[in-house]
């Protein structure tokens, strides 16, 4: 189901309005500069329910160079449509105008002054900064037939980082990423013994990609533009089969089209614009055993995860795809890439 990505899968669900309704704030602080407050609402008003968690964190770290400071919300609507369907909308801020990088030491170094930055990192100003806004959608349409998901998304970062060397040293991209998905759930069209979901994935990725020296922490001149375009495309079917009380198998399978495409807008070094594509089929069987309240299982399922756009650059910081990336990489490699790679 869930596809380009070979670790496994960390299902988070966000909390829901609760009732009756509460508002709570909340204080902390310690040492290293350390201070934390937040305000959190949540509670069912008529038939919408809701969550709102509001927080801000500053520390000074225990090393030099390693101040931090950040906000967060995080919010939640339930909004019933009708008498079965349920339309849920989620949105997230996250502002983080500074994350120092006290960078890594020496042993001799870490032992003498433990709390000392490498002094690179702080003659160029290491650290990153970030800024995203996200907001989602899902419907869902439970009947007698089949229920009926629909979930759409947007997501907008704003991300600059400086690293401690000059050509090249910051590192800044905007980056929109949106996507749309439906999966259908069959009830009376299925016999009862069976359970069958089928489903289509389309998500898009969209990055303005600059990088500039790094004239000892101040931004020099540019030295790489690009824009990175990655689409996921995938379709997928999932079955369940049971024998009986005890017994039960299980399958699915999964089509997925990932494409990264770069186009080059540095072009004093060459024109680096090209297309590297992946497509797999990943399939999964397997076989439930109830015993009371435990089950004994087996299985078996193939997954492919894709390189990420900073996996497929160029080593020598130039424009492009890394010309080792001609070979597959947990996936069928169709490389369109222009010359000079």
């Amino acid at each position: 189901m869930y596809g380009n990505a070979s670790g496994g899968v960390i299902a988070v669900e966000s909390e829901l309005g609760q009732v009756p309704s509460y508002v709570e704030g909340s204080v902390a602080a310690g040492e290293l500069g350390y201070s934390k407050y937040g305000l959190k609402t949540a509670g069912v008003a008529g038939d919408i329910d809701f969550l709102f968690n509001l927080s801000h964190q500053e520390v000074d770290g225990y090393r030099e160079h390693a101040d931090a400071r950040g906000s967060l919300l995080n919010s939640r609507v339930g909004v019933p449509i009708g008498d079965e369907d349920r339309l849920t909308v989620a949105f997230n801020y996250s502002d983080q105008p500074e994350a120092q990088d006290p960078g890594g030491v020496d042993a001799a170094q870490a032992a003498a002054m433990p709390r000392s930055a490498r002094d690179r990192n702080i003659l160029f100003d290491a650290g990153e900064a970030l800024d995203q806004q996200r907001i989602g959608f899902v419907f869902e349409r439970p009947r007698d037939a089949g229920t009926l998901m629909l979930r759409n998304y947007y997501t907008w970062r704003d991300f600059a980082n400086k690293l401690p060397f000059t050509d090249g040293g910051i590192v800044e991209f905007d980056r929109f990423v949106y996507g749309a998905g439906v999966r259908y759930r069959f009830e009376e069209l299925v016999p009862e013994a069976w359970e069958l979901a089928i489903g289509v994935d389309l998500d898009r990725q969209d990055d303005d990609r600059r990088r500039f020296d790094n004239d000892q922490g101040d931004q020099g001149a540019l030295v790489f533009d690009q824009r990175e375009r990655v689409s996921s495309d995938a379709v997928y079917a999932q079955a369940k089969y049971r024998l009986n009380e005890r017994w039960s198998l299980s399958g699915g399978l999964r089509y997925d089209d990932v494409e990264f495409d770069i186009s080059d807008r540095f072009l004093v070094d060459g024109d680096d614009s090209g297309v590297i594509a992946f497509d797999q089929l990943s399939p999964s069987l397997g076989i439930n055993l109830e015993l009371g309240e435990q089950i004994l299982f087996a299985s078996y399922s193939s997954s492919f995860e894709t390189p990420t756009t900073t996996e497929l650059a160029n080593p020598d910081a130039s424009g492009g795809f890394n010309p080792a990336s001609g070979s597959p990489a947990g996936g069928q490699l169709r490389s369109r890439v222009q010359d000079g790679q």
